[in-house]
């Protein structure tokens, strides 16, 4: 009953939902086979559970942990709304506090992006493409990599990503539903491949290489290496989605209103900027973007 309804709520490719599923299922099949009642089952249960998969997986880390935690409370909190009972959730508040991903990762100095955006150039077209949109409009890799020729709206007043959940990949969430201008190095970049993979069917894949189950690690890991082996930075938290934390930083370094940020990067609430005409924010945030771009220094 549970998976049908998380169905309903959150869409998924059809890859995603199996994977989501088989998630779910382990997690409950690593309960054991028992009568014992969802009402029977207390705090104290859940806490000895939680001591056995810490014994039994070693080398998780405490955010697969809480994942799994947070999948056995889901569960569980749907049954209590559905059933009606008179019961706590025995799993709530069992997680552990771990530091988000987001603030674990740093951005690139000024040096280091230079000598990325150099190495781009020695990976397939798809690759090195999917790593330049994210440099030059800060946008996560899945968001570049599951782009469709629908998603790109090139003839507009000003071009722009349109992003918003396709048959390819979901959005991580509903603030990354938004529209993301295009400044001319990314547009130098992009029409030249466009020309080369002409398509009338909104729905393909623009990185066909990477527009598939499997596609977001696969050029994920890749980026990756270009930062591993080919500029020799061991720095764990260094990652190809560190274009993304700096374009953040650039973002607070031109001194960009938290609006217009959020409008760019798909975070938080928007509020003055949802009073600007479609048209009219696309400029603004072009002029933030081309602002950022024009920067030489930035961070700490």
């Amino acid at each position: 009953m549970y998976l049908r309804v998380n169905a309903r709520k959150k869409p998924r490719t059809p890859a995603n939902q199996k994977k989501h599923e088989q998630r779910i299922w382990r997690a409950i099949d690593a309960l054991g086979k028992s009568d014992v009642l969802i009402t029977d089952f207390n705090r104290l249960k859940a806490q000895r559970h939680k001591e056995v998969l810490e014994r039994s997986n070693p080398n998780w880390k405490a955010d697969t942990l809480n994942k799994t935690l947070g999948m056995l409370s889901a569960v569980f909190k749907y049954a209590i709304w559905q059933y009606e009972l008179s019961i706590m959730n025995p799993w709530s508040g069992l997680k552990d506090v771990v530091p988000d991903q987001e603030e674990v990762r740093r951005s690139f100095a000024p040096d280091e992006l230079s000598r990325y955006v150099e190495e781009l150039d020695k990976l397939n077209p798809e690759a090195r493409l999917i790593g330049l949109l994210m440099v030059h409009t800060g946008c996560r890799t899945m968001e570049c990599a599951g782009l469709t020729h629908g998603d790109l709206q090139m003839q507009n007043n000003t071009p722009h990503l349109q992003l918003r959940p396709n048959h390819i990949r979901s959005l991580k969430n509903k603030q990354s539903k938004r529209d993301v201008p295009l400044i001319d190095k990314a547009l130098d970049e992009l029409r030249p491949y466009l020309a080369q993979r002409k398509s009338d069917d909104p729905k393909e894949p623009v990185f066909p290489r990477y527009g598939r189950d499997g596609g977001m690690d696969a050029v994920s890991q890749l980026l990756n290496g270009v930062i591993r082996k080919r500029l020799k930075i061991d720095d764990p938290s260094l990652v190809a989605y560190s274009t993304r934390h700096t374009m953040k930083d650039k973002m607070r370094t031109i001194k960009a209103t938290a609006e217009l940020q959020n409008s760019i990067l798909g975070h938080g609430k928007r509020t003055d900027a949802d009073n600007y005409g479609e048209g009219e924010l696309l400029r603004y945030l072009l002029e933030e973007l081309e602002k950022a771009d024009a920067l030489t220094d930035w961070g700490n």
